[in-house]
């Protein structure tokens, strides 16, 4: 659909890209952070952040899963486009919707903006993939930090700069130094696209779908949802794809939950796996028993326990959780086991338990199968399981398909050719459309039995579990 306005054709395609940062000044004493203002729970009427802008009440109101989304900085100040043009032509710009800055006031901290393309001429369609890699790769600048040029760069790379634009906002003046600028960290972006399909010429071609089923909406069909990594300029940035009825409104009901809940499992993974490598990298140092590290505790907990909540908004989570956890970038068996010392000083055993689950997701090796690299061209690896994965995805889904090259890769990197050797048997039968349970239930044991740190993925076991 387009919409005209001032001669101008405005898609309803809405770019809206996610900047996670984590603070752990928190866990550092006369750290300098300013009091005010006062998150989760600021006053709209005194408190704002230097240069970003003033504290607003959200106009549809929070939500009763994630606190925290009722108010926001209306960050207007702090980025700016250097060019917003999409193409050589005057007319086609991106607007910007809204600019927000989202804090707990301890260590969750969300910049984000929302961008809607405007063309001076009606189009019908579109090529999504291309539409996105312009808006990303827009040139921005951030107000910098005193003494330094403030010269424009990708927006899709603008996650450092505003992480230290936050470090340099919410400090007072005086204690401003170079420390600060290291306890304040930026984590992977984000993007939600979400569009019309009448709007679209074709999606990417490496998007999967996910299916998600939801007792709230009330559409006869919940909006079709895609994800896939997209590749800008050797880049990988997690992307979520959902097209909206007719009628369905962005800023209220379901996909307006759904945007909320993908973006903060998204800042939440991405704070906690920043906690977990500050922690093994020694960035902040404090003693276990500390009152810093009792609260540090108490946020690992409660947020890990919302993390893996089976449902909400009357959405089932778990084919959300399959993407939204996996890390952009896959960590390393050592620094997963160092992970893992520092989450055993911590005394909660369930604690321990969400977090081990959370290194589990982002220990999984990622198919480039998935990948567009930033030249447009797909990534992929040679497998001896190519030839399988066509009838895979045709007879059981995309799931099962993601399962088996879960699986394959981190055969691979076993460097065992009997786990390799099983893992295509087990392509091979889930090629037929009615695989032989007893076969499947036998083959799976044996791969377990060799390669035992897929029990504990999900993504893998729940999948190759439903056939027996």
């Amino acid at each position: 659909m387009l919409l005209c306005s001032a001669f101008f054709f405005i898609l309803t395609m809405l770019y809206i890209i996610h900047f996670p940062i984590l603070d752990l000044r928190p866990l550092v004493a006369n750290s300098g952070k300013l009091l005010s203002p006062a998150w989760p729970m600021p006053d709209p009427i005194k408190n704002f952040i230097r240069h970003f802008g003033s504290v607003a009440d959200r106009l549809n109101g929070g939500t009763e899963f994630w606190p925290g989304e009722d108010t926001y900085c209306h960050a207007a100040g702090i980025l700016r486009f250097a060019d917003n043009r999409l193409s050589a032509e005057k007319k086609n710009r991106v607007r910007v919707a809204y600019k927000r800055f989202y804090s707990d006031g301890r260590f969750v901290n969300r910049f984000e903006i929302g961008i809607v393309a405007r063309r001076g001429e009606p189009v019908l369609q579109f090529d999504l993939e291309k539409a996105v890699k312009a808006i990303s790769a827009l040139p921005v600048r951030i107000k910098p930090r005193a003494g330094e040029p403030g010269n424009p760069v990708p927006l899709f790379r603008a996650g450092p700069l505003l992480a230290a634009a936050w470090a340099a906002s919410s400090t007072a003046h005086k204690s401003i130094r170079d420390e600060i600028f290291n306890w304040v960290v930026p984590g992977e972006p984000m993007l939600y696209i979400s569009y019309q399909q009448k709007e679209i010429a074709r999606l990417p071609k490496n998007a999967l779908k996910t299916t998600v089923s939801s007792s709230s909406c009330l559409y006869t069909e919940p909006p079709g949802i895609h994800y896939y990594k997209l590749g800008l300029q050797a880049k990988r940035v997690k992307s979520w794809l959902v097209c909206k009825p007719e009628g369905l409104d962005s800023g209220t009901g379901f996909e307006r939950n759904l945007r909320i809940n993908l973006s903060r499992l998204h800042t939440e993974k991405e704070t906690i796996r920043l906690i977990l490598n500050a922690l093994k990298s020694k960035r902040v140092e404090f003693s276990y028993s500390s009152p810093e590290a009792m609260a540090l505790e108490y946020y690992l907990k409660k947020q890990s326990e919302k993390i893996f909540k089976k449902t909400r908004y009357s959405i089932e989570q778990k084919n959300i959780l399959d993407f939204a956890l996996l890390n952009e970038n896959e960590i390393s068996a050592g620094s997963s086991q160092n992970m893992e010392v520092e989450i055993g000083q911590f005394e909660n055993r369930y604690l321990k338990e969400n977090m081990q689950k959370i290194i589990n997701y982002n220990y999984m090796p990622t198919t480039n199968n998935n990948i567009i690299t930033g030249d447009g061209n797909v990534q992929v690896n040679e497998s001896v399981l190519i030839n399988s994965y066509v009838s895979i995805q045709k007879n059981h889904g995309a799931d099962t398909l993601k399962a088996i090259q879960l699986l394959e890769e981190h055969a691979k990197k076993s460097g065992d050719p009997d786990t390799v050797s099983a893992v295509k048997d087990l392509a091979a039968e889930l090629e037929k459309k009615e695989p032989k349970k007893s076969l499947v239930k036998t083959i799976w044991t044996g791969i377990t039995a060799l390669l035992p740190l897929v029990k504990d993925i999900p993504a893998i076991a729940d999948q190759i579990k439903h056939f027996f």
